[in-house]
C-alpha cells in the first residue's frame, strides 16, 4: 500500500484534474469522500473545500493535512525499526538466561558429563542471540526499503496535490 499507485491512483488523479480544471468542485469533494482510503483523497478534498480562499491558505491546509496523513504512515512503518531494536535485544536476554540456566545446572551433573552439558547449555544460549540478530537484521533491511518507498510515494503525491492546487489557483484554467 506504499507506493505511488496506491497513495495517488492515476486514474483517480486524472479524474480530479478533470473535475477540478471544469471548476466542479463539489464534485471532487464528493470523489474524495468516496476514496477516503487513497493517500491524497483527504488533502485534496481540502483544497477545493476552500478554493475560494487564497492560494497560501490552500497551500497552509495542504501542508497540515498532508503532514497529519503522513504521520499515520510513518507511524506505522516505525514498528519496523522497533522490532529491529528489540529483537537482538530479546536474543541477548535468551542468551543470558540460557547461561544462567547451565550455570545453575553444572553443579548438580556428575564431573565426566559437565562439558557435554555446558557446551550443550551454552549452544542453546547462543542461538538465541543468533536469532534475534537474524530477525533484526531483517527487520533493519525492510524498514530501509519500506522508508525508502515511503519517502518516494510522498514526493510523489506531494507533488499530485500541488499540481491541483496550482489548477484551482488559476480558477482551472
Amino acid at each position: 500500500t506504499i507506493s505511488p499507485g496506491a497513495m495517488a491512483p492515476t486514474s483517480l488523479v486524472d479524474e480530479v484534474t478533470k473535475l477540478v480544471i471544469s471548476e466542479q468542485y463539489d464534485q471532487v469533494a464528493n470523489l474524495c469522500r468516496n476514496n477516503r482510503h487513497v493517500f491524497i483523497a483527504s488533502i485534496v478534498q481540502r483544497c477545493v473545500e476552500n478554493s475560494g480562499k487564497e492560494h497560501s491558505v490552500i497551500m497552509d491546509m495542504i501542508d497540515t493535512e498532508g503532514r497529519r496523513r503522513a504521520d499515520i504512515m510513518w507511524n506505522r512503518i516505525s514498528y519496523l525499526a522497533d522490532v529491529s531494536n528489540v529483537a537482538p535485544m530479546l536474543g541477548l536476554l535468551g542468551t543470558i538466561l540460557g547461561m544462567i540456566k547451565t550455570f545453575f545446572l553444572l553443579p548438580k551433573q556428575p564431573g565426566n558429563l559437565t562439558s557435554g552439558v555446558l557446551a550443550e547449555g551454552i549452544g542453546g544460549a547462543m542461538s538465541t542471540t543468533m536469532f534475534g540478530l537474524i530477525v533484526g537484521i531483517s527487520a533493519l533491511v525492510l524498514y530501509s526499503i519500506v522508508k525508502a518507498r515511503a519517502t518516494k510515494a510522498l514526493a510523489e503525491s506531494e507533488q499530485v496535490v500541488h499540481s491541483v492546487a496550482d489548477h484551482i489557483k488559476r480558477g482551472g484554467a
